[in-house]
């Protein structure tokens, strides 16, 4: 599928929050920046610098260079290596001397987050960057970058499509293939063979790829992540199949939830109460609805069916390109309750509730919101599917 990005727009939008932000410079290490302005995948520790005017300039390992520049538009892509006279820090202070930037205002990206792949700047380059430019003013740029990223374009919503039906043809897979006997890796084997056939590119996810709980590890208290082990798939089991595919870069999660055999009164008593909650979510995920009242609103129909310590209360994160896996969270307190869904933004619905001994399902599917409403980006059903 050829499908066209304008990256020099997106340029134009970053450029258009520097000035907003009162930035002269930004030298940006979060994955998802990096993808988001060159279009190229960027496995290592990788550093861009995006003047206010000029040309952009990107610092990644020796190794990978030569294909960044045949995958990227950016023309300026330099190595660094970690000794001091080939660190990108100190060939960054060069480049912002040399360019007469070396007394501005530089946007970081500074931050804490449970990802391991995020990419914020870790202390020791903030402070080499610090020590190298005296003059230098450093501001925090992670929001000012997140607001731009969250919004996608046509052709980004296009692939994003894309990826979610690469994960429905995952998830119909694993409801054809799925019997007892079968361990959970065996089952991934299976997923991930029809994934690529399809075009999937990466199980993206940290969490394991694709990842499968079955029986106890379906019904972990607060638990979110299961990758798949050797564990012999039984009958009666609670079975959580949650998938990541990637297409031209952009991501997809779809979960879905299956029961071998008949469920008992309780897992169909559990099973009620998350389909009520994921459909109160997904009505709610209207443009310009805040995220904190989203997430009240769903934690309070949980509560009220007498499971709210049973349930994850984040009911949602961003999706985009690599690396976009956050912003913005659905949650109900702290910063960023009080912001709104807006159109063209792709958020993941999330929905987490489990009782050990008992049950466990789990949403994670995309969401376009659009002017009026949303559209759902994957087409598996919501509904537990009962084998």
């Amino acid at each position: 599928m050829n499908v066209p990005i304008n990256y020099w727009k997106r340029v134009e939008n970053v450029r258009a929050a520097m000035e907003s932000g009162g930035f002269d410079v930004l030298v940006l290490t979060r994955n998802k920046e990096l993808t988001y302005i060159s279009g190229a995948f960027l496995p290592w520790r990788s550093v861009m610098v995006v003047p206010l005017d000029g040309e952009i300039q990107l610092y990644t390992v020796l190794s990978d260079a030569e294909r960044i520049k045949d995958d990227s538009w950016i023309e300026n892509v330099s190595t660094y290596a970690p000794i001091p006279s080939l660190s990108w820090t100190n060939q960054v202070i060069d480049y912002l001397k040399k360019n007469n930037l070396a007394k501005s205002t530089i946007g970081v990206n500074l931050g804490y987050t449970i990802r391991v792949n995020e990419g914020y700047l870790f202390a020791s380059e903030y402070e080499e960057l610090k020590s190298g430019l005296p003059g230098a003013g450093f501001k925090n740029a992670v929001q000012a970058l997140d607001e731009v990223i969250a919004i996608k374009e046509k052709g980004a919503i296009k692939l994003l499509r894309q990826a979610a039906a690469i994960a429905d043809i995952g998830v119909d897979v694993a409801r054809g293939t799925i019997v007892p006997g079968m361990n959970e890796t065996e089952l991934v084997g299976v997923i991930e063979e029809a994934m690529r056939r399809a075009g999937n590119q990466w199980a993206w996810a940290l969490t394991g790829g694709h990842e499968v709980g079955t029986g106890d590890r379906a019904t972990y208290h607060m638990g979110a992540t299961t990758p798949a082990t050797k564990r012999i798939i039984q009958h009666g089991d609670n079975v959580i199949v949650d998938l990541h595919s990637m297409y031209e870069l952009y991501l997809s999660q779809v979960t879905h939830n299956i029961i071998i055999g008949s469920p008992t009164d309780e897992q169909k008593k559990l099973a009620e109460v998350y389909v009520d909650a994921v459909t109160t979510l997904m009505d709610s995920m209207q443009p310009r609805a805040k995220v904190g009242d989203i997430a009240k609103k769903v934690f309070k129909a949980v509560e009220k069916a007498g499971y709210g310590n049973n349930v994850v209360q984040m009911f949602g994160h961003g999706l985009g390109s690599i690396g976009d896996e956050w912003y913005l969270p659905i949650i109900g307190y702290g910063p960023y309750s009080e912001k709104t869904l807006e159109p063209n933004m792709v958020e993941v619905a999330v929905c987490i509730i489990s009782k050990p001994g008992v049950a466990g399902y789990r949403l994670e599917y995309p969401v376009l919101i659009t002017k009026s409403g949303n559209e759902p980006l994957a087409k598996t059903p919501i509904e537990p599917t009962v084998l």
